[in-house]
């Protein structure tokens, strides 16, 4: 079926009817879902409500103390049962040998070790 000229042809009154469609039914869209939203939240009850509670704590950890001060060692097996094989204090590095070198000692197991 073939429509008349008159019925296709573009006219100015027509873009501008066009452009005001484009821009008015966004908007009034997005406004109607505003409209919309808000009366969904008059209804809405929080069916679980979060709370969170600062415990403090009842004593800082206190750090461990290293089996003796001659207990080095170079594995977890060279340490007495209960205890593990970690590095204490700071590591130097020796630039001549190009190696670092921390001091590791045995300590109990479940304790912070110091720095």
């Amino acid at each position: 079926m073939k429509l008349p000229k008159s019925l296709t042809t573009i006219t100015p009154l027509s873009k501008t009817i066009a452009l005001s469609m484009f821009v008015i039914f966004p908007i009034l869209a997005f406004c109607f879902g505003m409209y919309c939203q808000q009366v969904l939240d008059l209804g809405y009850t929080p069916q679980l409500v979060i709370q969170y509670k600062y415990i403090k704590p009842s004593q800082a950890p206190l750090p461990t103390q290293s089996l003796s001060n001659d207990s080095s060692c170079y594995t977890n097996s060279d340490c007495p049962s209960g205890y593990f094989c970690a590095a204490m204090g700071p590591i130097v590095y020796n630039s001549k040998t190009k190696k670092s070198s921390p001091l590791l000692t045995c300590h109990k197991k479940g304790t912070m070790v110091p720095l």
